[in-house]
């Protein structure tokens, strides 16, 4: 067979290994879990594609992130769609395959090694780390950021082809500004270029028995600056948004040698579930000062000894040191060095530099095969299982993703004591109805983490739906001592405190609530203030506050009944 068809038969199989395993997130539901911030309770998406809903997806940050390419998306699916979790799920997967066929084209055009090529991007098609960001409707601005990567990877390829041309150039810039307004995850990829130089373009020689020419290294550097303007400024605006919402780990909660040890941990955990990817979840919590030592210093010791070997390799192997340090530098920005969010790691995390790793298993498995027809036949073998094996555990990753309650038990399954994975199921199940289980791992939840006002607040709210109201009071009241500005909780402990007879205490926290500004709850606090007032026998003021929710919202039955209530009465 000639290497054309090897190709097309190549990319048949990744499309439908792809469409096989991913497939299935078309019956998902969304996730309680990020899901519900960025897609599901976005009001922002209801401006569709008008001009309003550019503006905001450019000029406006929302949550943790600057993403406007990403909630460009987003507004495009509501626009003719509306919320369907179908639709987002699926985006995901169109644009995941086609970051895998990009990956294809790349290497075999550079490499001229077609199944090689096709088993690296068959483990970044079908690999079970990379199921968190295919099957996860929010993480949309990793698989489109992915797709930018791919596409400036083959952009460079055709750019390095012949002599030097700006609009080929500005073509590899313009895709990496794409890749960086979908999620900064690029802001590795002009490293990576620069690896990409050594192997498989081979640009930093032209000497054979020689690995780097520095005139030849310079000019490569050079055009990677022209890159970093891109870079800088997306990295800027990430930090300051990331830090205004508070994602930001303190430097103080978390010591630097906290971190320089939890992310020597992490390089080597990931190279763990990359070559045995089991026991996955969605969030992995950072074990603080709890980590042991001896583990980072045996983690730093691999990363180190790996890394020796590669260098000493490099000129028989450049393939080994480029996927190495592809590994090693495109993790660093989620790695922990500077600590964003609480977990040790993420699966997602992994999705551009486990491409290292696949590269350095698909060359070096050859290497070891040599010319050997055995070798050869068993590679073969072994490459069928291994890809094989890959796509059911896949397969079996992405059906924990069809809801909310699923996904969580299966991580509390695998993960142990995770408070943030017993807040989420708790909640998750308090909406179905389930409230002594949701109230069961809403106690976990703050028995880890006492001082966890979200899980506080949600075990009040199962509480009191149980009815159980001075217990709900309790549990509010510890949320309040961690989150005091927060006006839902106001009224939520009011309506508790109204519903044992403790009228006085519930006026008291409508008033804070609506003084902090409710929000889209403002007009129910009116009606709930009104009715205390009015009960007690204060009508006037119930009337303003009546009024008031009327003025927030002109359809409001409840306050517009009470109203003509009493002004039936004659107030």
């Amino acid at each position: 067979m000639d290497r054309s068809r090897q190709r097309w038969l190549v990319a048949v199989l990744l499309c439908a290994a792809t469409v096989a395993v991913f497939a299935q997130v078309r019956h998902h539901a969304f996730i309680d879990y990020d899901d519900n911030i960025y897609i599901t309770q976005n009001s922002h998406l209801e401006l569709g594609l008008s001009a309003e809903g550019v503006r905001w997806a450019v000029f406006e940050s929302f949550g943790e992130y600057w993403i406007p390419l990403t909630y460009l998306t987003w507004l495009a699916e509501y626009e003719f769609s509306g919320i369907d979790a179908a639709v987002h799920h699926l985006d995901n997967v169109w644009i995941h395959l086609a970051s895998t066929l990009l990956l294809f084209a790349f290497l075999t055009r550079t490499t001229g090694a077609v199944w090689r090529s096709g088993f690296v991007a068959l483990v970044f098609a079908v690999h079970p780390l990379h199921v968190e960001s295919v099957a996860w409707a929010t993480e949309r601005r990793d698989t489109l950021a992915g797709f930018f990567w791919m596409a400036a990877m083959v952009a460079y390829a055709s750019y390095v082809a012949r002599p030097f041309s700006w609009p080929r150039y500005l073509g590899v810039a313009a895709c990496l500004g794409l890749g960086l307004l979908a999620k900064p995850l690029p802001v590795t990829l002009p490293f990576a270029l620069l690896l990409l130089d050594l192997w498989p373009l081979r640009r930093l020689s032209n000497d054979p028995e020689r690995v780097f020419e520095p005139p030849l290294v310079r000019r490569a550097v050079l055009e990677k600056l022209g890159l970093l303007p891109l870079v800088i400024a997306t990295s800027v605006i990430a930090f300051l948004v990331q830090q205004g919402a508070g994602a930001m780990t303190e430097v103080g909660g978390l010591p630097v040698w906290v971190r320089v040890a939890n992310a020597f941990a992490s390089y080597a955990a990931y190279l763990g579930v990359a070559l045995w990817p089991a026991d996955l979840g969605v969030f992995y919590p950072h074990p603080g000062a709890d980590l042991s030592l001896a583990k980072a210093a045996m983690s730093a010791a691999l990363v180190l000894g790996i890394t020796v070997f590669a260098l000493r390799e490099v000129r028989r192997r450049p393939w080994l040191l480029v996927g190495w340090l592809w590994y090693l530098g495109t993790l660093v920005p989620m790695i922990g060095f500077v600590q964003v969010g609480i977990q040790a790691m993420a699966d997602r995390h992994t999705y551009i530099p486990l491409i290292g790793i696949a590269i350095i298993v698909a060359w070096g498995s050859f290497d070891v095969a040599g010319s050997r027809p055995a070798a050869v036949r068993a590679l073969v073998v072994l490459a069928a299982a291994a890809s094989l094996a890959l796509s059911v555990a896949s397969w079996r990753q992405v059906g924990h993703w069809r809801d909310t309650i699923s996904l969580f038990a299966h991580t509390l399954s695998v993960t142990g004591d995770n408070p943030i994975a017993e807040r989420t199921l708790g909640y998750a199940l308090m909406k179905e109805g389930r409230l002594d289980e949701a109230i069961a791992h809403l106690r976990m939840a703050v028995s880890f983490e006492p001082r966890f006002a979200e899980a506080h607040h949600f075990l009040g709210n199962a509480l009191a739906r149980r009815g159980t109201h001075a217990d709900a009071i309790t549990s509010y009241q510890r949320a309040l001592r961690g989150d005091p500005t927060n006006a839902r909780l106001r009224i939520d402990l009011a309506d508790s405190f109204a519903a044992v007879g403790r009228s006085e205490a519930a006026a008291t926290q409508y008033r804070d609530a609506l003084a902090r500004g409710a929000g889209p709850d403002a007009a129910q606090a009116y009606v709930r203030l009104g009715s205390l007032l009015a009960a007690r026998g204060d009508h006037a003021e119930a009337i303003e506050h009546y009024e008031s929710a009327l003025r927030l919202e002109p359809e409001l039955v409840i306050a517009r009944r009470a109203l003509e209530r009493l002004r039936r009465r004659g107030f």
